[in-house]
């Protein structure tokens, strides 16, 4: 479009009718670029929920087979005790004999 081609556009169709095209097209690109970062920041918003929720599901599963390993662990020592304890109790049963 050329200057003349805007200046008889003005001309003809009239300053207040020109701007106020150029002002609903102008609102309608504002709404379309907002839209779009709108859409932009969802998805973004949504990747970051999804590797956070990822993260804490592994998270979750290493505590949980840490909290077994060191269930096992008590459980190995608490029978070691015991075996320990009969055979200081026999210790000294043939002590005292």
């Amino acid at each position: 479009m050329t200057s003349n081609d805007i200046i008889n556009l003005v001309q003809n169709l009239g300053a207040p009718v020109v701007y106020s095209l150029l002002a609903l097209w102008f609102i309608k690109f504002q709404f379309v670029k907002a839209e779009e970062a709108a859409v932009r920041g969802r998805e973004e918003r949504q990747k970051i929920i999804d590797d956070f929720t990822r993260r804490d599901s592994e998270n979750d599963k290493r505590a949980f087979d840490l909290a077994q390993q060191s269930n096992d662990a008590i459980n190995k020592m608490a029978s070691s005790l015991e075996a320990n304890t009969k055979s200081m109790d026999n210790l000294i049963a043939s002590i005292k004999l």
